[in-house]
């Protein structure tokens, strides 16, 4: 049995009713999820997978909603990113 990985993950596209595009570590990847709701398009999120047998492909076996702030970051009214 393969090794389970958490990792967090965005959420980029909806590829079928149990497949979205994910973007993990940089690196694009399918995330097939074996849950009955998934995340929707723009979540970040964080992600229970194991390596499926199709590549760049990832078995999702449970998920959550990443908590963390992301601090550092400051937007001004103007659109720029202050640090």
């Amino acid at each position: 049995m393969s090794t389970i990985h958490q990792d967090n993950a965005l959420v980029v596209k909806k590829k079928s009713t149990s497949t979205l595009l994910l973007i993990i570590k940089k690196r694009w990847v399918l995330g097939n999820f074996f849950s009955v709701d998934l995340p929707d398009v723009g979540a970040l999120v964080t992600v229970y997978w194991r390596d499926a047998k199709a590549r760049d492909t990832i078995d999702i076996s449970d998920w959550n909603m990443y908590t963390e702030p992301m601090g550092g970051f400051q937007v001004s009214e103007s659109g720029h990113v202050a640090k």
